[in-house]
C-alpha cells in the first residue's frame, strides 16, 4: 500500500534528520562548554523534526495551482505547529525570553534550505527521466 511507503519514508527521514540535528547540537554544545542537554529539549527537537518532515510531505502531496502556494501553505501550517510545540513546552518549563524568535529563525532557515533542495531536486530528477 502506498500510505505504508509514505509512512516508512517519513519515519526514516525523521530518524535521520533527528540524528543529524542531535549530533550537530551536541558537538556545538560541547565546543561552547555545555556538557549536557535537557531531556525536554531533546524531545522538543524530535517533535520539531517530525513537524518539518510532515511539512515536506505536504509540499510533495499538495497540488495547488502554484508551487509557491504549496510551499507557503506547508510553511504556515508547520510554523503554527512549531509555535504550538514551543507553547506547550512553556507550560512545563520556563522558556528563554527569545524562544519564539529563535525557533522562528531556525525553522525558517531550515525550511528555506529544504524547500530549495526539494524544488531543485525535483527539477534534476525530471531532467534525468
Amino acid at each position: 500500500m502506498k500510505w505504508r511507503s509514505v509512512a516508512a519514508q517519513s519515519l526514516l527521514a525523521i530518524c535521520v534528520i533527528f540524528t543529524v540535528a542531535t549530533l550537530v547540537s551536541s558537538a556545538w554544545q560541547l565546543l561552547s562548554g555545555t556538557a549536557s542537554d535537557a531531556n525536554l529539549h531533546i524531545l522538543l527537537r524530535a517533535a520539531l523534526v517530525a513537524i518539518g518532515v510532515a511539512a515536506a510531505q505536504i509540499v510533495w502531496r499538495l497540488k495547488l495551482k502554484s508551487k509557491i502556494l504549496n510551499y507557503l501553505a506547508a510553511y504556515i501550517l508547520s510554523l503554527a505547529l512549531v509555535f504550538a510545540a514551543v507553547f506547550v513546552t512553556g507550560l512545563a518549563t520556563e522558556l528563554n525570553r527569545n524562544a519564539y524568535r529563535d525557533v522562528f529563525l531556525n525553522y525558517t532557515i531550515a525550511f528555506a534550505i529544504i524547500a530549495v533542495a526539494l524544488h531543485f531536486g525535483k527539477k534534476i530528477t525530471r531532467k534525468k527521466v
